[in-house]
Parts: structure tokens; sequence; C-alpha cells
């Protein structure tokens, strides 16, 4: 005779609804629990990402001013206001001209991972590579320079006392100069005002993107990438350049503080 009982004589044992119910509220519980560590993961590893395209930035900043007597890539918008940036009929951004072959011509180093193709207000975060027309594509971008490093606008470069900086050893902190930063929408940034209110306006063009987490990475001077809240940055070192509305940070966005 077999030791094992035969199959009809097992016993069978099927779920009850009531076992079903708490097989199924245990797997939502973990499920609960498991989805903001995932989310928290990948926005981490985005964040990452961000500040490994801003360092590669950061080289390539170096390597231009290495390759031009320490002058930093030429800040500024074209158009009107501004000395010419590229051959007539482009519509190119002068850093972005200065610093693309260091990078291998590589665009895809200016998307962040976190970025959004539009601002809240419809804006493209969008600019066209050198050398390029109107007639030509755009191509995402999420960060933006600061225009007064070496800077086409005539304005910052006719005022007194002196509102841009040309060179690498005219910086009094290279730690503290904001390079390149997190941008809601533009390809360039200034010490306005608008910049650094505690509260910032949807349809600003210049605004301090906090997408990782509550948090933005700069690019400083020295090559360094650090993140701050919207709070930190607006809270940056003020100075006394009277313009229009009111006090500027001018001085900050030339590491002169």
């Amino acid at each position: 005779m077999s030791p094992f009982p035969r199959f009809s004589e097992c016993e069978h044992h099927a779920f009850t609804l009531i076992e079903m119910l708490i097989t199924l509220a245990i797997v939502a519980i973990l499920a609960a629990l498991l989805v903001p560590t995932v989310r928290s993961v990948l926005s981490r590893g985005k964040a990452a990402k961000c500040v490994s395209n801003l360092r590669q930035i950061g080289v390539a900043v170096a390597a231009y001013a290495a390759d031009n007597n320490g002058a930093f890539p030429r800040g500024g918008w074209g158009g009107s206001g501004a000395l010419p940036l590229d051959p007539p009929g482009t519509d190119g951004v002068g850093w972005l001209t200065d610093i693309f072959p260091y990078l291998g011509e590589q665009r895809e180093v200016f998307i962040c991972p976190e970025g959004k193709s539009t601002s809240p207000t419809g804006q493209k975060s969008w600019m066209r590579m050198p050398g390029k027309t109107m007639s030509d594509p755009l191509y995402p971008s999420h960060y933006a320079y600061n225009a007064q490093l070496n800077t086409n606008r005539i304005s910052l470069r006719s005022n007194t006392p002196t509102l841009h900086v040309d060179r690498l050893a005219s910086v009094r902190r290279l730690s503290g100069l904001p390079v390149m930063i997190d941008i809601v929408f533009q390809s360039n940034f200034l010490g306005y005002d608008s910049l650094f209110t505690p509260s910032p306006s949807a349809t600003g063009s210049q605004v301090f993107a906090d997408r990782h987490m509550g948090r933005g990475n700069i690019l400083w001077g020295d090559g360094s990438v650090s993140s701050m809240t919207y709070g930190e940055w607006a809270a940056a070192p003020e100075e006394r350049v009277p313009s229009g509305g009111g006090w500027k940070k001018y001085k900050f966005c030339m590491g002169d503080y």
C-alpha cells in the first residue's frame, strides 16, 4: 500500500472571501508604501542626471576660457539692444555658439530630465543650435546662462557701475558666481528683481526652477554644482545697485560680494 494518500483523499482548502480581501488589503498597503519610495529614487536619479549635465557644461565653459585668454562664453540675447552675436541672418545664443564644440555638439546635455517643454504660460523652453536661422528647428533647453558674463547687452556695458564681468580673473568669488541654472523658461538670466522675488510670477521668463523635489541645480564659476530651494535662491546676497523698480542682484551675478 502506498504511504502517500491518493489525490481524492487529500483535503482541499480554497480561499475564502475574507482571506482574499485581507490579501488584497496587504498588497495595497505594500504598494502604497513602495510607490513614494520608487518615485523618490527616480527623482533622485533625474536630479543626478541634471547635475551631470551641468558639470559637463562647466567643463566646456572652462575649456573655452582656457582657449580664449580666460574669457567667459558670451552671455546675453541677440536682437535689439545687443552687440552682434553670430553672422547676420542667424538666430543663435552667444554662449551656446561658444561652448557647443567643447560638448561634442551634443544638444542632449541641455535637456533636464525633469524639465518641461513649455512654461506655465505656454512659452517654449527651446532654442536653436549655433548658426541656425529662424526657419530651422528648435530643440529643448532647460538651463539658462548668466547674461552678465562677457555680455553682449549694450545696456549692461554702458551702465556705471559696471554690470558685467568678462574674464575669470576678474571674478571676486568664483565659487559664488552662478554660471548656469535650472530655469523655467529662457536661455539667459540677469540679476533682476523678478528672478529673485519670494513670490515668482508664472508669467516670468527668468524664473529659477526648483523642479528636483523642491530644489534647483546651479553650476558655479569654480565648476561645482549644488542645489538650492527657491527660497535660498531668492535670498541671494543683496547689493546697492539702484535700477528702475528697486535694488537688483547684479553683483551676485558677477560673483562680486
